[in-house]
């Protein structure tokens, strides 16, 4: 499958399904499969997928919404000419979040100008759905959001098991947060949208 990089877009347990919006994949001619995977919550509270397809039909945008805000977690892709997302809406569940994921060589494989393009747009994304914290990530173990917590209001992200690192941590973006990645060093990098980006950089032993 090749490596696959990973935006966790973390939201306020208190935010409502009806609040969600996906305006922001409209851009850089992205445009929607016309299915979708429902996701299903396992009995620890993490959202796989079903296996059932939910058809978006000639408007997906559109279906894709009304889906979400009834309160059903999707899996779906969006794609153009030079890239691809996989996009899940886990809202239900104990870290509610939006997870988007892409690979990791075609992306490298675009110019800076690009790139910088659809990190915007990940950041639209982000700041639609009222998050405060984005967290990027290469190959990241399973269920990660987990290690993403809240302690007495900052953010701190956890990436060692048994003092090895298990996440490749490449960049944080916050905003009015403070955060903490354990093993990193975070490396401000100006501003992404509404979010202040953070270059992570590992701690050397």
């Amino acid at each position: 499958m090749g490596s696959w990089t990973y935006a966790y877009i973390m939201q306020n347990a208190g935010m409502t399904a009806q609040s969600v919006q996906l305006s922001a994949l409209a851009a850089e001619d992205l445009a929607f499969d016309r299915t979708a995977l429902e996701l299903e919550s396992d009995d620890e509270g993490h959202f796989e997928p079903s296996g059932r397809e939910i058809a978006l039909g000639d408007d997906p945008m559109r279906r894709a919404c009304e889906t979400l805000r009834a309160g059903t977690g999707i899996l779906l892709t969006a794609r153009n000419s030079e890239l691809y997302f996989s996009v899940s809406f886990a809202r239900c569940v104990e870290q509610p979040h939006i997870m988007v994921a892409w690979s990791t060589m075609m992306f490298a494989e675009l110019d800076g100008e690009r790139r910088g393009a659809y990190r915007k747009l990940i950041a639209r994304l982000a700041a639609e759905n009222a998050s405060n914290v984005v967290v990027i990530v290469v190959d990241p173990p399973g269920y990660f959001e987990d290690s993403i917590v809240d302690i007495d209001g900052d953010c701190y992200v956890s990436t060692l098991y048994a003092g090895e690192r298990v996440a490749a941590v490449q960049e944080v973006w916050t905003a009015n947060r403070t955060i903490q990645v354990e093993g990193f060093l975070l490396a401000h990098s100006g501003e992404i949208g509404a979010f202040q980006r953070f270059i992570a950089k590992p701690k050397q032993h």
